[in-house]
Parts: structure tokens; sequence; C-alpha cells
């Protein structure tokens, strides 16, 4: 984002800002430098180290209160099927009992990044867009900066024709006098 607030200080200091316009932008133009920190630190975070990120967002990782209910039915239906099959207690039977459970801890902890990773690009496109209106605020004070300086400048010059030109009348008007009077 382009940072206009040297200029816009600039012009404040002439005394030459509609005052209006400061209070509905100064509060985007001043907020978007916070928010584009912010966010190049999160992005910062992100590809510095991938892997300590993803660690970071799963800290907080606990199985919902079903999980344990899912799981528990699962494995006695496992153990059922694998006695009516007459392998109950055989290691084929406990390898799926525990491919199972692992199975349904991978699914439970990759849903809850999942729903962390959700939350997470909402905050950042929020900040992203709070970013993009401090952006087209100060888009927005700049130009109408320029086209007041514009104005102005293009006032006086016409106020320095305007006497010019009734400078020019009297003194046609003067000569015209002093031929007549030759």
């Amino acid at each position: 984002m382009k940072d206009f607030s040297h200029i816009i200080g600039q012009v404040q200091d002439q005394g030459t800002i509609p005052g209006y316009l400061h209070q509905y932008l100064d509060p985007y133009i001043t907020g978007g430098p916070q928010m584009r920190q912010t966010l190049q630190q999160q992005f910062g975070r992100m590809i510095g180290d991938p892997g300590q990120f993803m660690a970071g967002m799963g800290a907080g990782f606990q199985a919902d209160p079903g999980y344990q209910f899912a799981r528990q039915q699962a494995l006695t239906g496992a153990t059922q099927a694998a006695a009516a099959g007459g392998m109950a207690g055989s290691p084929a039977a406990q390898q799926q009992a525990a491919n199972i459970a692992e199975d349904m801890a991978n699914r439970q902890y990759q849903q809850y990044l999942g729903n962390v990773m959700g939350a997470y690009r909402t905050g950042l496109g929020g900040l992203g867009g709070l970013e993009q209106q401090a952006y087209g605020a100060a888009g927005t004070m700049a130009g109408s900066l320029a086209n007041y300086l514009y104005n102005q400048q293009r006032l006086a010059l016409q106020q320095q024709q305007q006497r010019e030109s009734a400078m020019g009348g009297i003194l046609g008007g003067v000569g015209s006098l002093l031929g007549g009077l030759l």
C-alpha cells in the first residue's frame, strides 16, 4: 500500500485540506499500516517455518465429545466381527482395531485443523479487506488533495489574469484618453 501520510502531513501544515475529509478518511488511512504489518507478520510465520506454524495451529486440539463414543463403537464392532469369524484376539484383528482407531484420530485431527485454518483464513481476509479500505481511503484523500490544490492554483491564475485584463483595460483607456488629447 502506498503511504500518502507525508503528502497529507505537508498539505495539512499549509492549512489547505478541507477538514471534513479527515473525519471520514483518517481512521482508514491510519489503520492501514497496522493491518499491513499484522498481515506481513502472519504471512511471514506461515512461510518462514510452515511446520512450526501448523504445530502451533494444532496445539489446542482436543477430541470432540462424540469422538470417544464413536471410537468405542467402531472398536466394539470390529471386535465382534473378528469374534464372529473366529479371529478374536488374533494379530490381524488387533491390527484392524489399531487401524480403525488411528484412522478415526487422523480424521478428527484433520477436521480440527480444517476448522482452525478456516477461521484463520477468514481473519486474514478481514485484515486484508481493512488494509484495502485504507489504501482506497488514502487514494481518495490524495485525489481530493490533488483536485483541491489544482483548483486553488487555477483560481489564483484566473484572478491574476483578471487583474492583468483589468490593468490592460485601464491602460488602454488612459492611452485612448491621452490620444484624444493630443
